[in-house]
């Protein structure tokens, strides 16, 4: 199986407030849903994130001056808009709920599939016909 989280893709950066900022990679590999995604980020009091499986999107609740920036392929896998700074406008002292405007699909960027076969006969392939390719 592929991975949907590569070494490009992992990054996450928690700004906690106060100074306080804890970054890292979560592991490379395959993730099946998006509630995988979010057990592999870390856990901390002022950024709670839950998946909502019925409306398939992610909500974070952050508080205190919390932001959390995510690479911008985890952010796409996660429904957010890549590149930005969640949490960014947070008011001091107060809990802000952001729900991602797109779905969460960890496949999002998985559009792509080779398929490698002999063909003997002609085939109809998406409505073109496929010649018959042969080794050499």
């Amino acid at each position: 199986m592929w991975s949907n989280v590569t070494n490009d893709s992992n990054y996450y950066e928690y700004n906690l407030g106060n100074g306080v900022i804890k970054s890292g990679r979560i592991a490379c590999d395959y993730y099946e849903t998006p509630i995988d995604i979010l057990n592999a980020l870390p856990k901390f009091v002022k950024v709670q994130m839950n998946y909502n499986k019925h409306s398939k999107k992610v909500k974070l609740q952050l508080s205190n001056d919390a932001t959390l920036k995510l690479s911008d392929r985890l952010s796409e896998n996660l429904g957010f808009v890549p590149g930005e700074v969640l949490g960014e406008n947070v008011v001091r002292d107060t809990t802000y709920a952001i729900g991602s405007p797109f779905i969460a699909d960890p496949n999002v960027d998985l559009y792509l599939l080779y398929i490698y076969t002999d063909i003997i006969q002609p085939e109809m392939v998406g409505g073109v016909f496929a010649p018959p390719s042969f080794a050499s």
